[in-house]
């Protein structure tokens, strides 16, 4: 019964962010993060409201939440926090949280330090989805083998399926850009 009601959350969000104010939609989140406070995908809307709206400092915490809340079960609020990051230019921070959230996600006895080491781990949870935006963050760096190195993991990771097939073709789209 709880997912029925985190839905009805959601949509009357989404209607209020499209229909009414900012305010009512931030209102209407804060009201379902504290009816449902493990549900991360609550906290991941929010704080792209926050983004949206000229919020940087609120978006942060809020996408730090996610974060924290969803622990090693999944790669996306630290590939979102870190792509909120990058947008604006916060490269280090970035590469901070995206090697936090690899670590995380692949679990502890995995070599995803700064070294040469191949940064695979043991699972994939979205893996490829933060070795990419890890890659994009060391080439703005400026350090284009490790930028390279991850892109190689990010495929290495990805699976075969037909509904990998995007992500396969952005990673091989960054690797010729960088070669290029």
């Amino acid at each position: 019964a709880g997912d029925k009601w985190i839905n009805v959350f959601k949509s009357w969000a989404r209607m209020e962010e499209i229909h009414g104010t900012y305010e009512t939609a931030h209102i209407v989140y804060s009201k379902a993060a504290k009816l449902f406070p493990n549900n991360v995908s609550l906290l991941i809307q929010w704080a792209e409201l926050q983004a949206n709206h000229g919020e940087p400092k609120k978006a942060r915490l809020l996408f730090e939440a996610a974060c924290h809340r969803v622990g090693s079960k999944s790669a996306e609020p630290y590939q979102l926090l870190a792509e909120f990051e990058m947008k604006r230019k916060n490269y280090f921070e970035a590469q901070s949280i995206l090697s936090k959230g690899a670590q995380s996600v692949a679990g502890n006895n995995s070599s995803l330090d700064n070294d040469e080491d191949s940064a695979i781990g043991g699972s994939n949870k979205g893996l490829a989805r933060l070795f990419h935006p890890w890659g994009v963050c060391e080439y703005h760096l400026g350090v284009y083998s490790r930028a390279e190195k991850l892109f190689d993991d990010a495929l290495r990771v990805t699976g075969s399926e037909e509904g990998d097939s995007a992500m396969r073709s952005l990673i091989l789209y960054s690797m010729a850009k960088l070669e290029y």
